[in-house]
């Protein structure tokens, strides 16, 4: 296992690529352009959990917001 997660994380994922290209009659531009979807969906839930944890975190603690921002 490689010592970056990241890098092992696109080792893998190449890896699961080219077996579904060579395992199945998919084309490897139709399996790619799925998983840039999947990609895009995690980048948006990503957002929208920073977003609302943001959101509860300064209603809960406005006070540690305020110190952070003057740090």
């Amino acid at each position: 296992m490689p010592v970056s997660y990241v890098g092992a994380t696109t080792l893998l994922t190449i890896g699961i690529l080219e077996t579904a290209a060579l395992s199945t009659a998919v084309a490897i531009d139709v399996v790619a352009f799925e998983r840039l979807g999947t990609v895009a969906a995690a980048a948006l839930l990503t957002a929208t959990l920073v977003a609302v944890g943001g959101l509860i975190f300064s209603l809960v603690a406005p006070e540690a917001l305020r110190s952070r921002r003057k740090s």
